[in-house]
């Protein structure tokens, strides 16, 4: 059972090369526009503006246009105006494939359904935590959490898979963490690539070349990055009545894995790319 994308899918059976993907997914990023951008096409929002709403949305789990009405740049009209203009012009990837390769509207639905089929065991898996998991919901929020704020901060759309029990986290090029105490007691770990390392750079710096900047400064903006999700993490928490005290998250690079602690169950939260990366959260709790 593994995770796939369709695009990924496709390749896998033949159906497409990899340089047709990768064309495809070149137009799919041509054509769908992000709220922000809609927003400013319309002359709704100025370019200041859209970045104060994103600036906002790394201390709320709110979507944009959620958090533009609320700091009262758009009025809720002109937020569907957006969303209705995102959803009529959306292109998915199996229609961008057929536009690149001429892939027949038949055969396209055909796949598609295989490609639902061969995925339905990862999506029954992907919602449930293992039995015995004490605190469930607080956990999930967190894996929540930081899908989310990987796809609206750092620019990184992922496919969740199932979670599961682990004894330790694998070796990871990159690997952010912090503790938390209080409701629950344990370690968050977010293992990362070097590329997605720089991707999440590359979107909080709002630089498309970082040739220039220093290790220090990639490090600092991951530490921001999962900053970001456990201040999100503990302001929801205590919506529910469970108080979370964090530490400042560090990063590290090392060379082995890591165990999972005495006393502690250690959950992993895989979250996979279309390229073939991954990205992995563990949270090593404290029975």
């Amino acid at each position: 059972m593994t995770v796939k994308f369709f695009g990924q899918f496709l390749v896998e059976k033949g159906v497409v090369s990899g340089e047709t993907l990768r064309k495809a997914l070149e137009l799919q990023g041509s054509v769908n526009l992000k709220a922000g951008e809609i927003a400013v096409k319309m002359r709704h929002l100025n370019d200041s503006d859209v970045l104060r709403i994103h600036e906002a949305q790394r201390s709320a789990d709110l979507r944009f246009g959620e958090m533009a009405v609320r700091l009262g740049l758009l009025d809720e009209m002109q937020k569907k105006e957006i969303l209705t203009w995102q959803k009529n012009h959306h292109l998915y990837i199996g229609e961008a494939i057929r536009r690149i390769c001429g892939l027949g509207e038949e055969d396209l639905e055909r796949l598609l359904q295989e490609f639902k089929i061969d995925q339905a065991p990862c999506d029954a898996e992907r919602s449930r935590l293992p039995q015995g998991v004490r605190e469930p919901q607080l956990w999930e929020m967190t894996a929540d959490l930081t899908g989310k704020l990987l796809t609206r901060i750092a620019d990184l759309p992922t496919r969740p898979g199932p979670c599961r029990i682990v004894d330790n986290l694998a070796a990871s090029e990159v690997l952010a963490s912090a503790t938390f105490t209080g409701a629950a007691s344990g370690q968050y770990l977010l293992s990362v690539s070097s590329a997605a390392q720089t991707s999440i750079a590359r979107a909080i710096l709002k630089k498309d070349d970082l040739s220039g900047e220093t290790v220090e400064i990639l490090d600092d903006t991951l530490r921001g990055f999962v900053a970001t999700v456990l201040f999100n993490l503990t302001a929801s928490s205590a919506e529910r009545g469970k108080r979370l005290e964090i530490s400042p998250p560090s990063v590290s690079r090392p060379p082995a894995g890591i165990a999972v602690p005495p006393g502690h169950r250690g959950l992993l939260f895989p979250f996979h790319r279309g390229n073939g990366d991954r990205i992995e959260l563990a949270l090593f709790i404290r029975q």
